[in-house]
């Protein structure tokens, strides 16, 4: 996964694209399972369902195909705003600006992602209007790397 985000942020610093980073919340229960899951409903079910047997619709941590099934919905996300992933990385995400003039692009890695743009701000806004996201800003640490800014960007 490190390759493309090096990459990006080569590209991003050449082009001086903005670099914004986010961490999606509640994750995996954002996407739908297909698998049946059975549970007895504990009082957090309110009384009404309390120790009744219910199946779970939403894909929950500790599931074989929890990360597989968002993975599906980030994607419907990402191409509800016009992204394509790459060839070279289905993580990778690439689309042209409307005024056809530069390329945004969006890196992810599971509830992780980067956003590389003219208008990082805007992507990110988009993407907040259908997840919770934790620990908006620009790079710090992303995926085992540190980065930051030297005197000349």
């Amino acid at each position: 996964k490190g390759i493309g985000v090096r990459l990006l942020h080569v590209l991003a610093h050449s082009a001086r694209l903005e670099v914004l980073c986010g961490d999606i919340g509640n994750t995996y229960v954002n996407a739908y399972t297909t698998e049946k899951v059975y549970t007895k409903a504990g009082v957090e079910f309110g009384s009404e369902l309390h120790g009744k047997i219910v199946i779970l619709c939403k894909a929950l941590y500790g599931l074989a195909t929890s990360c597989a099934h968002f993975h599906d919905h980030l994607s419907d996300t990402l191409c509800s705003m016009d992204f394509t992933p790459t060839r070279f990385d289905q993580d990778v995400w690439i689309c042209k600006h409307k005024d056809q003039k530069f390329y945004k692009f969006i890196c992810t890695h599971v509830d992780d992602f980067s956003i590389f743009s003219k208008d990082a701000q805007s992507i990110m806004d988009q993407i907040q209007g259908v997840y919770t996201v934790k620990s908006v800003g620009p790079p710090g640490y992303y995926l085992g790397s540190d980065f930051k800014k030297g005197s000349k960007g």
